[in-house]
């Protein structure tokens, strides 16, 4: 009987710990969602602030305009492809008996891509085209054939635009001062196109 009795004050003390932490967790969960219907509205609101901050605003540029063509910005940029590099291992066994020399070498060649700065010059993006205008070199890449805009970290040097084009097998990376403000510029010049 006395087994039963406390059996019974056990299963009524589960069951109330079981109750109360079964409101504690809908509460919790309640402010959870709260906060996060806090956060998304805020987040929205910060959006449609930098979407207007970052609308597209015609300048003047130095680069010849076509008939038609507005410019939006104009920066100082630093042109990277990647470049083919090789690297030769060998080895080189010999023997030397008296005065000759027996031995040979094996080796081999071995092909890696390296990121490579190219030229320093200006990027330009217009309402058809994003001009590059370097001292050595030029690329002119219309917005309609553009594949993909990613922007890609370095610890050691400012962060880059990786910009994929159809047509070209590489892709060509741009040094920006704030890579996700003209990274969004970009894309609002593509869907105005």
């Amino acid at each position: 009987m006395e087994n039963i009795i406390v059996i019974g004050v056990i299963l009524l003390v589960y069951l109330l710990i079981k109750k109360r932490t079964t409101r504690i967790n809908k509460n919790i969960t309640q402010e959870r969602v709260s906060h996060q219907a806090q956060e998304y509205k805020n987040l929205t609101i910060a959006n449609s602030n930098e979407k207007e901050s970052t609308s597209l605003q015609k300048i003047n540029t130095s680069l010849m305009l076509k008939r038609g063509e507005s410019a939006y910005f104009e920066i100082i940029s630093t042109l990277s492809e990647t470049r083919a590099e090789r690297v030769n291992q060998s080895v080189f066994v010999g023997k030397r008996q008296k005065n000759t020399f027996f031995g040979g070498s094996s080796g081999r060649s071995k092909s890696h891509q390296v990121l490579t700065k190219i030229d320093k010059g200006r990027l330009i993006l217009t309402n058809k085209r994003l001009a590059f205008d370097g001292a050595k070199t030029n690329r002119n890449i219309k917005l309609g054939k553009l594949m993909s805009v990613e922007i890609v970290s370095n610890i050691f040097s400012s962060d880059q635009l990786e910009l994929s084009i159809e047509g070209r097998q590489k892709s060509m990376y741009f040094s920006a001062p704030d890579t996700h403000k003209y990274k969004e510029l970009i894309m609002q010049a593509y869907r105005d196109v």
